[in-house]
């Protein structure tokens, strides 16, 4: 896997401003909150909470997409809650099925992609840990 310059960002316009509707001690998260799947090349993105020290963010994939090669400027996981998505790092693929989660450090080279035999939605749960980061 080649390196990439900049790190991938998730802008506000692609993924949604930040949700008001989370104003509790504790908030708990599930596939239902994943955006429908789309016609795309790529997966549907939906910003869920930003929370303290972390973002999360939900991706569904349909069987085919894929998030080509790219990096994140902080530490994350990456973890299906649906589905089976293929997590590729170097040059080694996690298969990637509710109840496996990875971490990758900050500037990590890495792809998701929907197997073509996946069924028809897949939930990927991204947790930003931005501990640190200045706003």
């Amino acid at each position: 896997m080649g390196d990439k310059s900049q790190p991938f960002l998730l802008r506000p316009e692609s993924i949604g401003n930040d949700p008001d509707s989370f104003d509790a001690a504790a908030v708990v998260l599930d596939a239902s909150l994943a955006p429908d799947a789309r016609e795309a090349r790529g997966p549907a993105v939906k910003r869920i909470l930003n929370g303290h020290a972390a973002e999360f963010i939900m991706m569904t994939y349909a069987p085919g997409q894929v998030l080509t090669q790219h990096k994140a400027a902080h530490p994350v996981t990456i973890q299906s809650l649906e589905g089976q998505l293929n997590l590729t790092v170097d040059d080694t693929i996690y298969e990637l099925v509710p109840g496996r989660v990875a971490h990758l450090k900050a500037m990590t080279v890495h792809q998701v992609a929907c197997p073509d035999d996946a069924p028809a939605r897949n939930v990927l749960l991204l947790t930003m840990l931005t501990a640190g980061a200045s706003s």
